[in-house]
């Protein structure tokens, strides 16, 4: 499973989060975003399709209700399924160069 690096801010702020987020919070939540408002109905979207978010409630927004998210893979997963990836299948980027150092070095 490949993120985007929009997906992955997405990501990384539903794993920090201690409860199911809104598309508000998250938005709320990502100040440094290189992303618009409106872009995260298509990222929360595409990592649904992924199989990465689900819907687990709703909560009132106004005279309306908004969906709640919440990660459907742990970052712990995901981590591993980037590290089982055999390297033609996979583009080096920094970023999987960084999280291959980090793993690395973790105790479990």
């Amino acid at each position: 499973m490949n993120f985007t690096e929009n997906e992955l801010q997405v990501m990384q702020i539903l794993w920090n989060a201690k409860t199911d987020l809104s598309r508000k919070d998250i938005i709320e939540q990502s100040p440094n975003r290189t992303w618009k408002d409106n872009s995260i109905h298509v990222l929360l979207n595409s990592l649904m399709k992924k199989g990465a978010v689900k819907v687990v409630g709703m909560q009132p927004a106004g005279k309306v209700y908004a969906r709640t998210f919440a990660a459907d893979i742990s970052q712990e997963e995901y981590l591993s399924a980037q590290m089982t990836v055999s390297p033609p299948q996979r583009e080096r980027t920094p970023l999987s160069d960084c999280l291959l150092l980090w793993w690395t070095r973790q105790t479990f």
